[in-house]
């Protein structure tokens, strides 16, 4: 979690651009009608603003990260238990 806002931040600041413009290129390519495509362009413009906030930006990677770690210590808490009591 602490690495992508570091990998951001200094070594990938332009992310957001990318992002951006590969999501709406995504959405012309598929064939997607001119209202769509602004919708997505608006959203894109929305949630790129969103991504200068530093908390933000924990927050999203935290939200990313936090489900594959409650799976993970959920199955070891299991796989424990089913050690325990053979």
């Amino acid at each position: 979690m602490i690495t992508w806002p570091i990998d951001y931040y200094f070594f990938i600041p332009d992310f957001m651009d990318k992002y951006s413009a590969c999501m709406i290129r995504q959405c012309k390519e598929s064939g997607a009608t001119l209202a769509k495509i602004n919708k997505k362009t608006a959203e894109m413009a929305q949630f790129k603003e969103m991504y200068k906030d530093q908390i933000f930006v924990v927050l999203i990677t935290y939200s990313e990260v936090l489900p594959a770690g409650l799976l993970v210590t959920l199955i070891s808490s299991l796989n424990t238990k089913t050690e325990n009591t053979a």
